[in-house]
């Protein structure tokens, strides 16, 4: 006699074919008013970005340091050059992946912008990354008080890279710029534009000293 499979419970088609109560509309347009405003309340606690009288370095901090942070520490030192500054660019990441390296979609984003992540290789935030920069840009807002809460000594250089450049619509994207990481060439695209656009406002605001 052959071996036979093992009995299943069978699902009722009713239980099956009924939605979860998670993706009701009403509870996500409720979901969505909370995440909204918890975001609008974020924002004014942190308050406008303020800059340091003086800036000759620039330290990007993400959660990988192969995304956001990388790029944003080569768009940087672009966008720095074309404004006559004359500013250092680097950047890290409070969790580095341990990918090793950029992913495809990046790289391929990166290149659209002139600037090659090929062999970036992600790094740690550091004291003494910490202590040799002048201003250190996060990505989201909960780098923002991790980055303060774990280095106190430097948190009035620690600013929010959201709060540059045109806002989002949404509340949440005014303070937070999101990880594309694991999703399409498209997400890569949309984070690298407002990165790009984030990074002109700033330099823009940038103190004099800084300027050739």
């Amino acid at each position: 006699m052959s071996a036979q499979p093992p009995p299943t419970t069978a699902t009722p088609a009713s239980r099956r074919s009924a939605p979860s109560w998670r993706r009701h509309p009403a509870v996500l347009r409720l979901r969505g008013w909370a995440t909204g405003l918890a975001a609008t309340v974020q924002r004014v606690r942190i308050g406008p970005p303020r800059l340091p009288p003086r800036v000759d370095s620039l330290l990007f901090v993400c959660k990988g340091n192969i995304c956001r942070s990388p790029f944003a520490a080569f768009e940087a030192s672009t966008q720095a050059r074309a404004a006559g500054l004359t500013v250092t660019s680097t950047s890290a990441g409070l969790k580095p992946s341990q990918a090793r390296a950029c992913p495809d979609e990046a790289v391929a984003a990166a290149t659209a912008y002139g600037h090659d992540l090929r062999d970036w290789r992600p790094i740690p935030l550091s004291d003494e990354l910490m202590a040799g920069s002048d201003l250190i840009v996060v990505m989201e807002a909960q780098q923002l008080d991790e980055v303060r809460r774990r280095w106190p000594g430097h948190r009035d250089k620690v600013v929010l890279l959201a709060l540059f450049g045109p806002p989002p619509a949404d509340a949440w994207s005014r303070i937070n710029i999101r990880d594309p990481f694991g999703r399409d060439r498209a997400a890569f695209d949309a984070c690298y534009t407002r990165i790009a656009a984030a990074l002109g406002d700033m330099c823009a605001r940038l103190p004099g000293t800084a300027r050739r």
